[in-house]
Parts: structure tokens; C-alpha cells; sequence
């Protein structure tokens, strides 16, 4: 299932990217909509919150790094801590948060796809040995 691990990562970065453009180009969020943008936020979230998970649960029964489980625990706690900023007026900074989460979640995706392709070419340990 490396097809997880490639189109989480697309939609972990597509995420960053939009959180930082909407942080560093308000006036963009504006041009689209509140309501809309709104929208747009949540969708990014959930999905780059649905296929971390499964991405992370996958990702170990494959190859046992805990490692890699522990990166997508700490992006999923930081995106989810940026977006409930953002979306309940918490603190400044949730957009920081959430790039920063998005970003983590990225190097999770490929740090696992690494370690499927390094299962393929030899026998796995087993789980929590990596």
C-alpha cells in the first residue's frame, strides 16, 4: 500500500502549503470566501487526518518502526492543534501549528514509504524492532 503513503503525503503538503498561504495571504481567504474557505480548511484536515491514520496503523502492521508512528502521532496532535486554533479563535499561530503538523505528517508518509521499500527488499522485524 505505498499508494497510502504517497497520496498522504501529497495531501499532508497540500495541506502546509494552503495553511501558509492563507496565513501569509489573508487577503486571499477573503477573495474565496469565508464560508467557503472555511470548507476548504476542514476538507484538508480530514483528509490529511484520515489517511495519516490509516497511513500510520498500515504503515506499522508493514514495518514495525515506531519511529514513524510517533512522527504521525506528533503531526496529527499539532494539525489538529492548529486547526481547532484557527477554527475557535484560540491563540495566534494556529496556522503556524498546522504547517508546521502538516509538515511532520509529510516526513512520516515518506520516512514510511522508506521503510516498506526497505521491507521489500529484505524480511521485516517484527513490530516495534525498527
Amino acid at each position: 500500500m505505498t499508494w497510502l503513503d504517497r497520496l498522504g503525503s501529497m495531501a499532508s503538503g497540500l495541506c502546509a502549503v494552503h495553511c501558509a498561504s492563507m496565513a501569509l495571504l489573508p487577503a486571499v481567504g477573503a477573495l474565496v470566501g469565508g464560508e467557503l474557505n472555511e470548507r476548504f480548511e476542514w476538507g484538508f484536515f480530514s483528509a490529511a487526518f484520515t489517511l495519516a491514520a490509516v497511513g500510520a496503523v498500515a504503515g506499522y502492521r508493514a514495518h514495525g518502526s515506531a519511529m514513524v508512528v510517533t512522527g504521525f502521532a506528533v503531526g496529527l496532535s499539532l494539525l489538529s492543534l492548529g486547526r481547532a486554533a484557527e477554527a475557535l479563535a484560540l491563540f495566534e499561530g494556529g496556522g503556524v501549528l498546522a504547517v508546521v503538523g502538516g509538515m511532520v505528517l509529510v516526513a512520516s508518509h515518506v520516512r514510511s514509504l522508506g521503510c516498506r521499500r526497505s521491507c521489500a527488499k529484505s524480511a521485516c522485524a517484527a513490530p516495534g524492532a525498527a
